[in-house]
């Protein structure tokens, strides 16, 4: 026998944002809000303009220079402190592959966007990738 829970919203009991997750074996527990993405993004970054093949909480995308790109979010990150994961494909003419995502820090990196670039693995210059993904960890404001 199987049962299914259907709901529009989850509140906790004592504080609507505070839902505990108890982990699979039983000693610890985390807060559910704490492990959902906040933020991704599917980026068709050969394309004259980039744009989203898919996202999450992406208001726009401005392509700030060569292999530049400046995700904007819809609903802004708490501060600064967050964490942020990327990766790119990339395929020369000589048949080389693999890029590699690099995320700018400093003013650039805001709660309202992040600027991240595209790197090539073998000389580590910018280049403009087939896709780029980012993945984007933390408290929304």
């Amino acid at each position: 026998m199987s049962s299914k829970i259907l709901v529009d919203e989850l509140a906790g009991k004592t504080a609507a944002g505070n839902i505990t997750v108890t982990s699979e074996g039983g000693s610890a527990t985390m807060q559910l809000q704490q492990g959902i993405g906040k933020v991704w993004l599917c980026l068709n970054a050969e394309a004259s303009t980039p744009a989203a093949r898919d996202s999450f909480n992406i208001s726009s995308i401005t392509d700030v220079t060569l292999a530049h790109y400046r995700p904007n979010y819809s609903s802004s990150m708490n501060s600064t402190d967050y964490s942020a994961t990327g990766g790119a494909s990339w395929a020369s003419p000589d048949g080389n592959y693999g890029s590699v995502v690099s995320f700018r820090a400093g003013s650039l990196f805001t709660s309202s966007s992040l600027d991240m670039r595209v790197f090539r693995t073998d000389n580590y210059t910018e280049v403009e990738a087939m896709e780029a993904m980012i993945t984007i960890h933390g408290d929304l404001a």
